[in-house]
């Protein structure tokens, strides 16, 4: 399920983010270390633009991201946040300080569960 949220997510996004770009859209993928639960992040590349989707969980997996971004001198545009669980997006905050700029979105149904369970998420 989450691969498909993912793709469809990055279809329609780079869809609009990226119409005026002829070239193709490069993945660069971080994989965080397993006391980050593994959860693998996704930069997606543009001719002048980029994505994240999935923030990280701690603030080195952001800041590691924010690294890869920083790299590619593209302009973040879009922080996508897939999932509700914390290591998918704990990192947002550190990101979006770095590039304040970019949106950070999610579903509805990611973003009511997020709301949801924030308190007792930050709590443990």
């Amino acid at each position: 399920m989450k691969k498909l949220i993912t793709f469809a997510a990055s279809a329609l996004i780079a869809h609009s983010a990226f119409a005026a770009d002829k070239k193709p859209l490069t993945l660069d993928v971080y994989n965080a270390v397993p006391s980050s639960f593994s959860v693998n992040s996704t930069v997606v590349y543009g001719e002048t633009e980029a994505m994240v989707i999935d923030a990280g969980f701690t603030k080195a997996d952001a800041l590691r991201i924010a690294a890869k971004v920083l790299d590619s001198k593209k302009e973040l545009k879009t922080i996508f946040i897939s999932q509700a669980d914390p290591d998918y997006y704990f990192g947002a905050e550190t990101l979006h300080n770095i590039f304040p700029k970019a949106d950070i979105i999610t579903t509805p149904a990611v973003q009511k569960v997020i709301e949801e369970k924030m308190a007792g998420k930050l709590a443990f």
